[in-house]
């Protein structure tokens, strides 16, 4: 009988070369069926690269407050993996995920709003919109704190316009999103906001989630 313990067997038995022959969302079923999310540490922490993406691919399928937290130091150290489609895939499954005890991971998160990627930047952005102030809470007194406080509920919008005019990648991005939590329902403040962004950070803002009531 086929389980998913044999299948990542197979897989990291082969060193990956199994991968390409396995369909991934036939594994990840197993997991929406209840599989432990344990089953999938071989792969988030396997060296090829594919095979960690597959991995954190099939933990965002099922990962949410109450499922995943025992993957969750693999998955927030893949944020830091150099191949960004490694970076991408565990952004969700950390924003869900994240307490305010992860200090850490919660540091690395909010670090890849500026990635150097496009598709791992947009996606940051996206759910540093909806993380829940009191998980914020936890970067109190850290090196990145005066930028992530932008994102709490009692920022106000002359701080986070001033802050979306930075020269610095991390504190304009950051701005983006405190303006989409804290203002996104109001028009003119999210066009003054508009008019300080380059033309590609422009024309992501109004995709954003907008306003506490998106959050996770």
């Amino acid at each position: 009988m086929t389980t998913a313990k044999n299948i990542v067997a197979e897989i990291c038995k082969s060193d990956g070369q199994r991968f390409r022959d396995i369909s991934l969302n036939d594994l990840a079923d197993f997991f929406r069926n209840g599989e432990s999310m344990r089953t999938l540490l071989p792969l988030l922490r396997h060296a090829n690269p594919e095979v960690a993406s597959g991995g954190a691919w099939i933990a965002s399928e099922v990962a949410d407050h109450t499922n995943g937290r025992e993957v969750f130091d693999e998955l927030s150290q893949l944020l830091g993996h150099p191949d960004p489609a490694v970076r991408f895939w565990p952004i969700s499954s950390v924003a869900y995920l994240a307490t305010a005890n992860d200090r850490n991971a919660l540091t690395q998160f909010l670090s890849l709003v500026a990635d150097s990627n496009t598709g791992v930047r947009r996606q940051a952005l996206r759910y540093v919109c909806i993380i829940p102030d009191s998980t914020i809470w936890g970067l109190n007194d850290t090196p990145v704190w005066p930028k992530a406080c932008l994102l709490l509920a009692d920022a106000t919008k002359q701080e986070i316009i001033a802050a979306a005019r930075s020269t610095e990648d991390l504190t304009r991005r950051l701005a983006i999103a405190g303006i989409m939590r804290n203002f996104g329902d109001v028009t003119t403040i999210v066009d003054e906001l508009e008019r300080c962004l380059s033309e590609d950070e422009a024309s992501e803002l109004r995709s954003l989630p907008r306003c506490r009531s998106n959050a996770l």
